[in-house]
């Protein structure tokens, strides 16, 4: 893969981003403040790390020092909370190169840097950022799709990095595109032929431009709200309270699987869980399997939202 180098600045979940590969999705800045930069390099990997991958080892983790190899794509390495490099695989796809600079690459930059990021996606209602968690599939992105459409503004869509101001925790926005898959185009009328597709983890997913539903500033978080598949017949909301709060915002932070093997919760990051809990709801939507309860859950959500209006 043929790679021209340039210089390209962007901020994303509170980060200020230098890159030598131009991003599209990200919100693109002024070159100004950047003393603290992340800086996105493109380079030669050690031949530690390629001998690494030629043995059938495509992934080392350390609290200062991340890399991993995806086949056909790149092999990428983090250090130090400031640095992101890769080397691309000949031939390989731009955008998915970029999706694991954009999603998985700056997750680990924020473990590096003690930031807690939730896995899920933000919407805003009345002015209140609500984070919607939950294990893949089921179903952040299609509700946070729903309520985009339904006229409600979003922060993120599969990362929230929070931030403590004040002893208030904050939403810092992400970039202004939705990964949605296939049965979500379908069910939210979108026209797959329209859209850029790619294969993740698990299933085909499109990417979808949602710049004018975007908000880029700061919000104060609310409530989280955990979204699952259960044995019920229909959708169930319940407030969960007490320690198991904090029991469940370390279960849905981003990037969660590799937190132990990256040293385990720093006390910086454990302090600003507590804070966290502190000082919202949460709640979990249990849907039953199978069924499309989009407008149920939204219907749920809105109910709870209104007892929010009296937090001040």
């Amino acid at each position: 893969m043929s790679f021209e180098k340039s210089e390209f600045y962007y901020k994303v979940y509170g980060l200020n981003v230098k890159s030598e590969i131009k991003i599209d999705e990200f919100v693109p800045t002024e070159n100004s403040n950047y003393e603290n930069a992340v800086s996105i390099k493109y380079s030669i990997m050690s031949e530690d790390i390629k001998e690494s991958i030629k043995n059938n080892k495509k992934a080392n983790f350390f609290k200062e020092e991340v890399w991993f190899y995806i086949d056909n794509v790149a092999t990428y390495r983090v250090t130090n909370g400031n640095l992101i490099e890769f080397e691309p695989c000949e031939n390989a796809d731009p955008y998915l190169l970029r999706v694991f600079l954009m999603c998985s690459c700056l997750g680990f930059i924020m473990i590096q840097r003690d930031i807690v990021a939730i896995h899920g996606g933000t919407i805003v209602i009345d002015n209140k950022a609500i984070i919607l968690t939950g294990n893949r599939g089921a179903g952040k992105s299609t509700l946070t799709t729903g309520l985009r459409l339904k006229g409600y503004p979003f922060i993120s869509d599969d990362v929230a990095a929070i931030e403590i101001k004040d002893n208030i925790p904050m939403v810092k926005h992400g970039f202004p595109y939705q990964k949605l898959c296939s049965s979500a185009m379908d069910k939210l009328g979108y026209d797959k032929e329209k859209y850029f597709s790619f294969m993740s983890d698990t299933e085909i997913k499109y990417l979808v431009n949602a710049h004018d539903d975007f908000i880029y500033e700061d919000t104060r978080l609310f409530a989280l709200c955990e979204l699952s598949i259960g044995d019920v017949e229909e959708v169930q909301i319940e407030e969960i309270k007490g320690s198991e709060k904090l029991n469940k915002l370390i279960a849905n932070r981003y990037r969660v699987e590799f937190v132990q093997a990256m040293g385990g919760i720093s006390p910086i990051a454990f302090k600003t869980l507590l804070q966290i809990a502190k000082n919202i709801k949460f709640y979990k939507i249990i849907r039953p399997n199978g069924q499309f309860t989009v407008d149920k859950q939204i219907e749920l959500l809105e109910e709870k939202i209104k007892i929010l209006q009296s937090i001040n």
